[in-house]
């Protein structure tokens, strides 16, 4: 996975709506949306996946290397460890991507 951010890829706002149309079968995926106050940091763990940003600026610090995102774009996270950090002086919006494993998919029709 690259661990840089990268542009919106499609020609429309970034929404949920949207996110859900780029991973399908959404049974296969959990999907995730969240939004942190100004200020807010904490540790983390997570499974590899991909995070996109709606609004505001954060920022996600893995041992030594750091990837700073701002509304619109996203990036592949790895599984492991991480700090996360709201910047600036705006909440920011998120939507966690994870692809589940195999025993955990499901089929919607």
């Amino acid at each position: 996975m690259t661990m840089s951010p990268h542009d919106w890829p499609l020609d429309c706002d970034v929404t949920l709506d949207a996110v859900r149309s780029l991973h399908t079968p959404a049974g296969h995926y959990r999907i995730s949306p969240g939004s942190y106050p100004a200020g807010t940091s904490f540790p983390g763990i997570s499974r590899a996946g991909r995070v996109y940003v709606l609004s505001g600026a954060c920022s996600y610090t893995f041992d030594h290397s750091t990837v700073q995102l701002s509304a619109p774009s996203y990036f592949d996270h790895p599984e492991g460890g991480y700090n996360f950090a709201v910047d600036g002086d705006d909440e920011v919006s998120l939507i966690h991507v994870w692809l589940l494993p195999p025993e955990f998919r499901h089929n919607e029709s």
